[in-house]
């Protein structure tokens, strides 16, 4: 938590996405920018960069230095009806079709990045142990991971359980009886 004083730079923030993949990074910024939460009277770009990543442009990686700039000049030629929001994203279509997800949704799908991230960086000191010949702790290689959120000032308390590679369980913690598979 901190604070912007009025002559600040514009860009007081800066935000970063990574994967396995240009389109796993992709998704992983869609969703870091969905999540993302500023406070107080300042405005940002955020909705319409989230929008921008999700065209199929975008997706497709058929863009150059004056693809931007050919959408802002096609909003400004008559993209947007009054009321309906930002043209350029009514006006070209995106296969990504976005609904309004319910915060147990993202919560779920937090936990389950958090999880991921850190059953793959144990994974990677427990490699990195065996290469120096040492003995690596077992706790690296533990499949259950219980991570804490807090989104829109509820706090979630998951186990997510690794039952695959790819795959984990996520439960409420302490609840035995509900859980999903992600």
């Amino acid at each position: 938590s901190g604070s912007i004083h009025e002559f600040a730079d514009s860009q007081f923030g800066h935000l970063f996405a990574n994967g396995s993949d240009r389109e796993q990074a992709r998704r992983n910024m869609v969703l870091a920018l969905k999540e993302l939460s500023i406070r107080g009277d300042i405005s940002t770009t955020v909705d319409y960069i989230s929008n921008l990543i999700e065209l199929d442009d975008f997706i497709e990686n058929r863009i150059d230095t004056g693809w931007l700039d050919a959408l802002i000049k096609e909003n400004a030629d008559g993209g947007a009806k009054s009321g309906e929001g930002v043209g350029i994203f009514e006006r070209r279509s995106s296969s990504v079709k976005t609904k309004k997800l319910s915060n147990d949704t993202y919560a779920v799908i937090g936990a389950v990045m958090s999880a991921y991230d850190r059953c793959s960086l144990n994974e990677e000191q427990f490699v990195d142990a065996l290469r120096k010949g040492q003995l690596p702790p077992q706790s690296l290689l533990g499949v259950v991971q219980d991570v804490e959120l807090i989104l829109s000032g509820t706090k979630y308390k998951l186990q997510c359980t690794r039952t695959s590679p790819h795959t984990f369980e996520v439960s409420v913690f302490g609840a035995n009886d509900a859980s999903v598979e992600a």
